[in-house]
């Protein structure tokens, strides 16, 4: 069945590379897609079980599901995560933000409600761009210090009008006598880490004949306003001798003062994976991980990832882990990540790869997300699935045809659900009609914030779509 498979798949890529060429000579342009009956989630009576589950929540008889929707740097941005959670907690209910990581300190961009800080520099690495990827987990990061005196703040800064206060973690981090503990600390005053652990050095710089603004601003990496700021100046006149400011820098200091910090009230509970902390007081939107060294024998703290929740409420948790640079390999690779994903009880998984892997062929690409699919499946056969098929990639027109193809035929092949984007975008050429309506990026893979949004509601409405003709079947 693989040899056959993969006849198939080499047959299919060399006559669709023709085929697309022809395409894109005759198709200069595409218009934005419009159509809602194409909205749809193909093969999507393979989600039934997902569906009941629903229908049980909006019902009141279960008081939570969990989505996890993995993916790359379409997905790390948040924009598309953010705007399904929001539309699916409307309208089954908020259970809380989900799965989170410090993305700031970790030194990559992060979704626009999360905000990350520290005292101290932290070693990251992600499974796209690591070594060794054995040290990975759950959201396909990780961070890690030998400082003790380490603090960390993870502080949330909602864009909707959905409330994401909190009164539950489960950190997923290693164990063993080599890792700190760790304490939950609060403040009255949630910038008081920035403000206690930082301070601002003034680097100094004389002027020389022949030096103006421009020059000096080039040689510090700054600009000529910055400068002027510091300096007061009201022009941009300046003499040989004159002692300038050209840029302040931000020192961190590892040492913070106790009193800064209030101990909470919690209860704590250890499991295989992850420590599990309810609050008992009340509802929270930042908080602080302090370093707590127990023995001697201690001397790294490390973290996978985050999940925020709020038990007072039923309703969806929905789950973003997006990896820049990601391919399907990167995750099979990550076998942490396999182990943890149990623990979020996932209801559904989404999985939204396939752009980085524009350099392979067909049959690659269908065997590395087999091999991430056989891995889902062996935690739980009955897992519902939906396999997001990846937009056009101007970067990559060719390619990514071939694989939006590939993944298709595989689908269908296999009875798995799937979302179309490829198509329901535009198909070929899509990509550059997508930016002449601000949609697409000019660098030839990414979206706006906007266009980010766009798929968010097509695939939100697809699902929908897909839960309304499930009910209609199962009580008409």
């Amino acid at each position: 069945m693989n040899k056959l498979l993969t006849i198939i798949f080499t047959l299919f890529s060399c006559c669709n590379i023709s085929l697309f060429a022809q395409t894109l000579e005759k198709q200069e342009s595409v218009t934005t897609f419009k159509n809602d009956s194409n909205l749809v989630i193909s093969n999507d009576s393979s989600l039934n079980n997902f569906f009941k589950k629903l229908d049980l929540l909006e019902k009141g008889q279960i008081d939570r599901l969990n989505i996890i929707h993995v993916g790359n740097s379409h997905t790390q941005a948040g924009f598309i995560t953010g705007e399904i959670r929001n539309i699916l907690q409307n309208r089954f209910g908020n259970a809380g933000r989900g799965l989170v990581f410090p993305y700031k300190v970790a030194n990559s961009n992060s979704p626009s409600d999360v905000y990350s800080f520290s005292n101290v520099e932290w070693v990251s690495c992600r499974n796209s761009y690591c070594q060794d990827n054995s040290n990975i987990g759950i959201c396909g990061f990780l961070i890690e210090t030998k400082d003790s005196n380490a603090v960390l703040k993870l502080s949330l800064n909602p864009k909707s009008d959905l409330n994401y206060h909190f009164n539950n973690l489960k950190i997923f981090h290693p164990f063993g006598q080599d890792y700190y503990d760790f304490s939950i600390m609060s403040s009255k005053d949630r910038d008081i880490l920035e403000e206690t652990a930082t301070a601002i050095e003034e680097i100094k710089y004389k002027v020389i004949a022949g030096d103006y603004l421009g020059k000096i601003a080039t040689k510090f990496s700054t600009s000529v306003s910055k400068i002027k700021k510091l300096n007061n100046l009201k022009n941009d006149l300046i003499f040989a001798g004159q002692k300038l400011i050209v840029k302040e820098k931000e020192v961190k200091i590892s040492s913070i003062p106790d009193s800064v910090l209030l101990d909470l009230n919690y209860k704590k509970s250890t499991h295989k994976h992850y420590t599990e902390i309810t609050l008992l007081d009340s509802l929270t939107e930042y908080i602080f991980f302090k370093n707590i060294k127990t023995n001697k024998a201690q001397n790294l703290m490390r973290w996978h990832g985050i999940v925020l929740e709020n038990t007072f409420n039923s309703g969806v948790l929905y789950h973003m882990i997006g990896v820049n640079g990601a391919t399907y390999d990167d995750y099979n690779n990550t076998e942490i990540f396999f182990n943890q994903l149990p623990y979020l009880k996932p209801d559904l998984i989404v999985a939204a790869l396939g752009t980085n892997e524009s350099f392979e062929d067909s049959v690659r690409i269908v065997s590395s997300f087999k091999t991430f699919y056989d891995k889902l499946k062996s935690i739980d056969k009955d897992l519902p699935f939906i396999l997001w098929i990846p937009a056009e990639s101007e970067k990559k027109s060719i390619e990514s045809k071939i694989i939006a193809d590939s993944l298709t035929l595989y689908a269908e092949y296999h009875n798995i659900a799937y979302f179309d984007l490829f198509n329901i975008l535009g198909g070929v050429g899509s990509f550059k009609a997508l930016k002449k309506d601000k949609l697409a990026k000019k660098d030839r893979v990414h979206f706006t914030a906007k266009g980010y949004s766009l798929q968010a509601r097509y695939f939100s409405q697809a699902l929908l779509k897909a839960y309304k003709k499930y009910i209609t079947r199962v009580y008409d």
